[in-house]
């Protein structure tokens, strides 16, 4: 397999992802409490907290909501959102958000920032090169480089990530 193909792993693509379904938590934050898991709302919280401040660093103007999800074909992807105009949202397995340090979690979301960026600024360019060096405007080397092996190690399939720059 070719890395493109492995990077698609985690990166999906902006265009081709199934619409938006409100969160399971979407009633917590329009006033109704319920019955939300703590956990479940500490990793929407730092997920998004991180994507927040990624967006800000990489100057984008798009809202960005962060939503862990139980499954993700991709184990992390970003999509228009159906429903909010100029709104996207980051998914990301729930267990794989809960492996990663805060820079691997900064660096799957810098890459999926990536992706926006591309599509807001050159919309027929989408690869996974170029999203990777957009994240490297917002992270290191050494974060994408974990992140890499943890996905390649979830997935069971090895890439290669020489192309990217140094």
């Amino acid at each position: 397999m070719t890395f493109v193909a492995l990077v698609c792993a985690i990166a999906g693509n902006v265009h081709a992802q199934e619409p938006f379904a409100a969160p399971p938590h979407a009633e917590a934050r329009a006033g109704n409490t319920g019955n939300i898991p703590p956990a479940a709302s500490s990793r929407e919280d730092r997920m998004q907290s991180i994507v927040d401040d990624l967006k800000d660093r990489l100057g984008l103007a798009p809202s960005v909501r962060a939503l862990p999800v139980s499954q993700n074909s991709k184990v992390a992807s970003v999509r228009r959102d159906s429903e909010l105009r100029n709104t996207f949202v980051i998914s990301i397995e729930e267990d794989f958000v809960d492996s990663l340090t805060d820079e691997e979690l900064s660096a799957v979301a810098a890459h999926e920032l990536g992706h926006i960026w591309i599509f807001t600024h050159h919309p027929f360019l989408q690869t996974e090169e170029l999203a990777n060096e957009i994240a490297l405007r917002a992270v290191s080397r050494a974060a994408l480089d974990q992140l890499y092996e943890k996905v390649w190690k979830r997935t069971g399939q090895k890439g290669e990530l020489e192309y990217f720059s140094r």
